[in-house]
């Protein structure tokens, strides 16, 4: 009989530059994974810091940087996610472009591309390469902040409260992406056997992508404030980290990702 599947939600978002020449190397994506179990005692957890700092606990980072109390606020709360979390942090770190110098079609600085790779390569991590899970049944549900990046001429920007009725082009990181993509890598993930335990499963509960400051989710907040304190205090703090999962995005670490993580497992299969 198969195991019951353990359930984890996945929470992430970004900051920083990431369209067109504009794009900096403190960027980040940065995220939260929890599971079940763990969701009210976290909760609980960060409403008591908000009140401590009297932060709504449903706050947006770009909307609180006048107030006094917040960098404390943010401070304190990734100090707790990277030592004192029950559950797992991660990031990943824009480093260099380098899908042209090796030939690839498509470039990290056209259109959105740059997050889009990002983001993909993370999530693909995470679901199918991440050694940690490989022997789990898991059940997820996956809740990233959605990203929209608009094209004004020539140049692709990011853009909030974007009136998609207007004649430039919107490019979306929307639920319909998220969960194309999933789709295609449960494809391709098929054809590689030695990654799959037998009778292990990978389902999906859920597959959105929400608007930060409209979301009622206390956790969209916390991975909200996570990503911008990766990416203020990135000097101060990022020094710091111990998040679970930590990837650069750079043509050395991507080119040997996947297969670093085959060794890893095959490692695991053998002892």
């Amino acid at each position: 009989m198969a195991q019951n599947p353990e359930k984890w939600h996945l929470y992430m978002d970004e900051s920083g530059a990431f369209e067109g020449t504009a794009l900096s190397k403190n960027s980040v994506i940065a995220g939260l994974l929890i599971e079940s179990s763990q969701i009210r005692e976290l909760k609980n957890q960060y409403l008591d810091l908000c009140a401590k700092y009297k932060i709504d606990p449903k706050n947006h980072s770009k909307d609180l940087k006048s107030d006094s109390s917040f960098r404390k606020f943010q401070e304190e709360l990734f100090e707790w996610t990277n030592h004192d979390f029950c559950g797992k942090l991660f990031v990943i770190e824009f480093a260099e472009d380098f899908r042209e110098q090796q030939g690839a079609t498509l470039h990290e600085s056209a259109e959105a591309n740059r997050y889009l790779f990002m983001a993909q390569e993370m999530l693909e991590y995470i679901i199918f390469l991440n050694p940690d899970f490989y022997d789990k049944n898991i059940e997820w549900a996956i809740t990233p902040n959605s990203r929209i990046s608009v094209r004004q001429g020539k140049e692709i920007e990011m853009g909030y409260n974007v009136n998609t009725k207007a004649p430039s082009m919107v490019f979306s990181w929307t639920k319909e992406i998220v969960g194309t993509l999933i789709r295609i890598k449960l494809l391709q993930y098929a054809d590689f056997p030695e990654l799959v335990k037998s009778g292990r499963s990978i389902t999906f509960a859920k597959i959105d992508a929400v608007v930060a400051n409209k979301s009622d989710d206390i956790f969209v907040s916390w991975v909200d404030n996570i990503a911008n304190a990766f990416y203020t205090f990135k000097k101060k703090i990022v020094a710091k980290s111990q998040a679970d999962i930590h990837l650069h995005y750079n043509a050395e670490y991507g080119n040997n990702l996947f297969l670093e993580c085959i060794e890893c497992i095959r490692d695991r299969k053998s002892t």
